[in-house]
Protein backbone atom coordinates (compact mmCIF):
# COMPACT_ATOMS: atom_id res chain seq x y z
CA UNK A 1 0.00 0.00 0.00
CA UNK A 2 1.46 3.77 -0.66
CA UNK A 3 1.96 5.74 1.48
CA UNK A 4 0.18 9.05 0.72
CA UNK A 5 2.06 12.19 1.26
CA UNK A 6 1.09 15.70 1.91
CA UNK A 7 0.93 16.39 -2.15
CA UNK A 8 -1.75 13.95 -2.61
CA UNK A 9 -3.70 15.09 -0.03
CA UNK A 10 -3.33 18.80 -1.76
CA UNK A 11 -4.34 17.55 -5.20
CA UNK A 12 -7.60 15.57 -4.22
CA UNK A 13 -8.66 18.52 -2.16
CA UNK A 14 -7.77 21.00 -4.90
CA UNK A 15 -9.69 18.27 -7.65
CA UNK A 16 -12.70 18.70 -5.09
CA UNK A 17 -12.82 21.73 -4.03
CA UNK A 18 -15.27 23.05 -6.58
CA UNK A 19 -17.59 19.85 -5.87
CA UNK A 20 -17.35 21.31 -1.89
CA UNK A 21 -17.88 24.50 -2.47
CA UNK A 22 -20.94 23.74 -4.42
CA UNK A 23 -22.44 21.55 -1.52
CA UNK A 24 -21.97 24.37 0.69
CA UNK A 25 -23.42 26.92 -1.28
CA UNK A 26 -26.18 25.14 -2.27
CA UNK A 27 -26.65 23.66 1.44
CA UNK A 28 -26.23 27.62 2.95
CA UNK A 29 -28.76 28.94 0.28
CA UNK A 30 -31.58 26.32 1.03
CA UNK A 31 -31.03 27.48 4.66
CA UNK A 32 -31.73 31.40 3.85
CA UNK A 33 -34.48 30.51 1.57
CA UNK A 34 -36.40 28.33 4.64
CA UNK A 35 -35.06 31.79 6.72
CA UNK A 36 -36.43 34.00 3.67
CA UNK A 37 -40.04 31.89 4.39
CA UNK A 38 -39.88 32.51 7.64
CA UNK A 39 -39.33 36.22 7.77
CA UNK A 40 -41.95 36.77 5.26
CA UNK A 41 -44.65 34.85 7.53
CA UNK A 42 -43.74 36.38 10.23
CA UNK A 43 -44.03 39.84 8.55
CA UNK A 44 -47.53 39.03 7.18
CA UNK A 45 -48.43 38.16 10.84
CA UNK A 46 -47.18 41.26 12.13
CA UNK A 47 -49.23 43.73 9.29
CA UNK A 48 -52.48 41.30 9.88
CA UNK A 49 -51.74 42.27 13.92
CA UNK A 50 -50.89 46.25 12.67
CA UNK A 51 -54.14 46.50 11.46
CA UNK A 52 -55.81 45.17 13.80
CA UNK A 53 -54.67 46.86 16.48
CA UNK A 54 -54.98 50.21 14.49
CA UNK A 55 -58.72 49.05 14.11
CA UNK A 56 -59.05 48.88 17.46
CA UNK A 57 -56.87 52.35 18.55
CA UNK A 58 -59.73 54.10 15.84
CA UNK A 59 -62.82 52.15 17.51
CA UNK A 60 -61.32 53.21 21.49
CA UNK A 61 -60.64 56.83 19.68
CA UNK A 62 -64.39 57.24 18.27
CA UNK A 63 -65.92 55.75 21.55
CA UNK A 64 -63.85 58.40 23.52
CA UNK A 65 -64.83 61.03 21.14
CA UNK A 66 -68.60 60.09 21.78
CA UNK A 67 -68.23 59.68 25.59
CA UNK A 68 -66.90 63.28 25.42
CA UNK A 69 -70.14 64.14 22.84
CA UNK A 70 -72.35 62.65 25.29
CA UNK A 71 -70.76 64.10 28.72
CA UNK A 72 -71.36 67.87 27.30
CA UNK A 73 -74.95 67.17 25.95
CA UNK A 74 -75.54 65.84 29.53
CA UNK A 75 -74.33 68.76 30.97
CA UNK A 76 -76.27 70.93 28.91
CA UNK A 77 -79.22 68.79 29.73
CA UNK A 78 -78.69 69.24 33.64
CA UNK A 79 -78.30 73.20 32.70
CA UNK A 80 -81.18 73.41 31.39
CA UNK A 81 -83.40 70.91 33.50
CA UNK A 82 -82.11 73.38 36.66
CA UNK A 83 -82.52 76.53 35.38
CA UNK A 84 -85.81 76.07 33.72
CA UNK A 85 -87.53 73.92 36.29
CA UNK A 86 -85.33 74.01 39.22
CA UNK A 87 -84.45 70.33 38.81
CA UNK A 88 -80.65 69.42 40.21
CA UNK A 89 -79.17 66.43 38.87
CA UNK A 90 -76.30 64.40 40.83
CA UNK A 91 -74.98 61.63 41.92
CA UNK A 92 -76.23 60.89 45.48
CA UNK A 93 -73.89 57.93 46.52
CA UNK A 94 -70.78 58.00 44.85
CA UNK A 95 -69.29 54.86 46.63
CA UNK A 96 -72.30 52.41 45.57
CA UNK A 97 -71.87 53.61 42.18
CA UNK A 98 -68.28 52.35 41.77
CA UNK A 99 -68.89 49.05 43.36
CA UNK A 100 -71.93 48.57 41.29
CA UNK A 101 -68.86 48.47 38.18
Amino acid sequence: MKQLTKKDIEDVFHKNMGAYQSAILQVMSDRFDKVDKRIDKLETTLNKLITTIDGLIKKMADHEDEMAIMKAELSQIKSVLKSNFGIEISLQNPQQFAKRK
